[in-house]
């Protein structure tokens, strides 16, 4: 009797890889074949810095390390709150009477 079977060759520990954290991906060299020790860089993430659009003061955060920013912004509305520095003052101006 002859007997047949099909069969698949799957690697054992596949290792799917994921962004800690968003950002853009800045050029890469990896492509499909390439050998990779462990440890070695595969892509690098170009981060958004935020900045404050104002001067003042930082009167609220709602963020901390490790949140996800988009989530933090959804729930509070934003990520911290900036006071103005010079939120407060007083217009006066004269007036003629007659």
């Amino acid at each position: 009797l002859a007997a047949t079977a099909d069969a698949k060759i799957v690697a054992p520990n596949t290792e799917k890889i994921t962004a800690p954290f968003a950002g853009t991906l800045l050029p890469f060299d990896a492509e499909l074949g390439d050998s990779v020790c462990a440890g070695e860089t595969l892509f690098t993430l170009d981060t958004v810095p935020v900045y404050a659009t104002q001067a003042g003061t930082v009167s609220a955060v709602f963020a901390k390390v490790g949140d996800d920013a988009s989530g933090v912004a959804a729930h509070y509305g934003a990520l911290a709150v900036v006071e103005p520095k010079n939120a407060l003052f007083h217009r006066a101006g004269l007036r003629r009477r007659g």
